[in-house]
């Protein structure tokens, strides 16, 4: 799991709703990251995955799901600036 989350973060991509619901552990140990439906494209050195990721979400792209003041996530697992709805403020330590 922490290498998908760094590689994500690494591309300028954060989760913002990591939490165990969202981490699958197949049969053969192998560890997939779920539910990206509210991922915040910040940049970073390869846009291409933050690229990919904004044609899957086309709601991020008008500003909608990242609305300042608006709070997105799970309660239990968000960051303090997350709960705060500071979103300009959500970088790859709000997954950390």
């Amino acid at each position: 799991m922490v290498e998908t989350i760094a590689y994500a973060h690494a591309r300028g991509v954060v989760d913002r709703d990591l939490k165990p619901a969202n981490v699958i552990l197949g049969e053969f140990g192998e560890v997939t990251v779920i539910d990206w439906g509210i991922a915040k494209i910040t940049g970073g050195e390869g846009l291409g995955l933050a690229a990919a990721v904004s044609e899957l979400l086309p709601g991020d792209r008008d500003g909608k799901r990242t609305r300042v003041g608006a709070v997105m996530g799970t309660p239990s697992y968000m960051a303090p600036e997350q709960a705060l709805g500071r979103n300009e403020e959500v970088d790859a330590r709000t997954d950390v």
